[in-house]
């Protein structure tokens, strides 16, 4: 089948709307078509590219094609529907030539078994074609359409961080940078910048964290020289610095809630591999095994007892804990993810406004429950990739102000800037993406 029809078919089970009630994630949509038979192996980049990018852009290109159409399209042609949009994103954003976006958009309602729509889709791009530069320079679009953020989300922004909303918008929009981090277990960052100048990868190290090297662009972890080896993960800037902030000290036993995939929990044995322990937990057996996949290719856990992979509800403590309490705890809590919606452009239309409320009073449930697992004089590093503040400083003011045992730490990152309580990174600066730390120590009562 055309690579355009592929795209067009992912997108009506990822985006809302009229026959899809429940929506999957772009990640998981992309996968399960890329197992069909007859998908074109060849045209996976392009197929995700088209995928990636409409979703980034779904509200302005709904809004075009929306005004160049007499009527809409009923809801058993929502294929067809998001194929002019994959046709519209190639004009607007690719170097495809013009002819050749609209001839295989066309083929692509073919291979939909839509003949009867090739003259529709051929006149609606070939109209887009012509009117492009008037509707990109519209004066009178909405900001929120423009910048294809539903509007909720852009008035939350707008209120959170009135002065950097230009900024976030626009990193919302743009490709991700691919970020790695060393494993000083194994080698170090000067070695394997040469490894990655032997095999022709472009790359740089940051001096914000010794371990952290970024890419000039986007390469699959098979061509990263000794990745099976374990000699470097994926993971960003943001996220590589709560193994840094937990302050860990030899022999603590390490709890990491909500741990899966492992990113976090792998760093944190790198930093200091003579923990007495590492307690990994996650809610989801299929994602817990992740954990134990990237310690065991990391090379992190050779005598089998460093650490324990448990699965589990953060918040239930009689399925998980048995009462030995943790020097060290990282909450990883779920959230909004709207600190990382450039790598995961989909989050725009799956999440809801009352989502927020709703991971609110999740995030709380779990600081209390970690809170008592904790040990006098323990730190607890609370972590989101969230940039609203109803799930960051206001859930540390919350939890403050219930617990008499606890205090805050203050916290100082060569990125990001202070909150009310804890730090906020924003997706803007420096290349990194949107996360928040709040440090708790546990005081004697």
């Amino acid at each position: 089948m055309n690579s355009r029809a592929h795209a067009a078919l992912i997108l009506t089970r990822v985006i809302p709307g009229p026959g899809n009630n429940q929506p999957q994630s772009l990640s998981e949509a992309i996968v399960d078509e890329e197992q069909k038979p007859g998908f074109p192996q060849d045209q996976k980049a392009l197929v995700r590219e088209l995928c990636y990018g409409v979703c980034r852009w779904y509200l302005l290109l709904d809004f075009w094609i929306s005004s160049l159409m007499s009527k809409p399209l009923k809801s058993k042609d929502r294929d067809l529907y998001f194929l002019l949009l994959v046709g519209a994103y190639q004009l607007y954003k690719l170097r495809i030539p013009d002819h050749a976006a609209i001839s295989e958009s066309v083929n692509a309602a073919k291979a939909l078994k839509k003949n009867w729509a090739t003259k529709l889709v051929n006149g609606v791009l070939r109209q887009f074609q012509r009117q492009q530069k008037k509707l990109v320079s519209n004066p009178d679009i909405a900001p929120w359409i423009e910048t294809s953020h539903p509007e909720w989300l852009f008035q939350k922004l707008a209120k959170n961080h009135p002065d950097d909303l230009v900024e976030i918008l626009s990193a919302n929009n743009n490709k991700p940078p691919m970020c790695l981090r060393v494993n000083i277990t194994l080698t170090d960052p000067e070695t394997y910048l040469e490894l990655l100048h032997q095999a022709g990868i472009s790359a740089s190290a940051r001096a914000s964290l010794p371990q952290i090297i970024y890419l000039e662009k986007a390469h699959n972890v098979t061509e990263l020289p000794g990745f099976e080896e374990g000699l470097v993960s994926v993971q960003d800037e943001a996220a590589q610095w709560a193994a840094t902030l937990l302050d860990l000290q030899a022999d603590q036993r390490v709890l990491d809630i909500c741990a899966a995939p492992g990113g976090k929990t792998s760093h944190i044995l790198e930093t200091c591999p003579n923990l007495e322990k590492v307690t990994a937990l996650d809610i989801s057996s299929k994602r817990a095994e992740k954990i134990s996949d990237s310690i065991e290719r990391l090379k992190l856990n050779t005598e089998g007892k460093k650490v324990s992979v448990k699965v589990g509800d953060g918040v239930d403590l009689e399925q998980w804990w048995n009462g030995e309490s943790f020097h060290r705890i990282l909450l990883d809590a779920p959230c909004s993810a709207t600190g990382v919606i450039r790598r995961h452009p989909d989050i725009k239309w799956l999440r809801q406004p009352s989502d927020i409320k709703q991971l609110a009073m999740q995030q709380r449930a779990l600081l209390e429950s970690a809170w008592k697992t904790l040990e006098v004089n323990g730190l607890l590093l609370y972590a989101t990739c969230s940039v609203l503040s109803e799930e960051n400083e206001d859930a540390i003011n919350y939890f403050l102000e219930q617990q008499q045992d606890a205090e805050e730490v203050p916290i100082q990152l060569s990125i990001g800037s202070k909150s009310k309580y804890g730090w906020q990174l924003l997706p803007h600066e420096n290349q990194h993406d949107g996360f928040f730390y709040a440090l708790l120590r546990k005081l004697p009562v």
